[in-house]
């Protein structure tokens, strides 16, 4: 999915509609976002259909938004390899 195609997808939605993502153990959570670079359609190991940059190497990263837990450690892989331009 392209930011385009995410904000087509919420433009149906009333804008004061709240955004929420899977939470742990099955409860729900304010999403953040997050920039990484990604390899896509390059799988690891232990499930997704894509991967971060750093697990599956960095040839044919390219940037991209993750949108996970609000209070989710996370470590974005390669924030330092986004390029300027939004």
């Amino acid at each position: 999915m392209t930011v385009a195609e995410l904000i087509a997808e919420l433009q149906q939605y009333p804008p004061d509609c709240r955004v929420l993502v899977d939470g742990y153990e099955g409860g729900l959570a304010d999403p953040r976002l997050r920039r990484a670079m990604a390899r896509i359609g390059v799988p690891v190991d232990f499930g997704g259909a894509h991967s971060l940059a750093s697990e599956a190497g960095r040839e044919g990263a390219i940037p991209v938004v993750v949108l996970t837990r609000e209070n989710e450690d996370y470590d974005p892989h390669g924030d330092d390899q986004w390029p300027d331009a939004r």
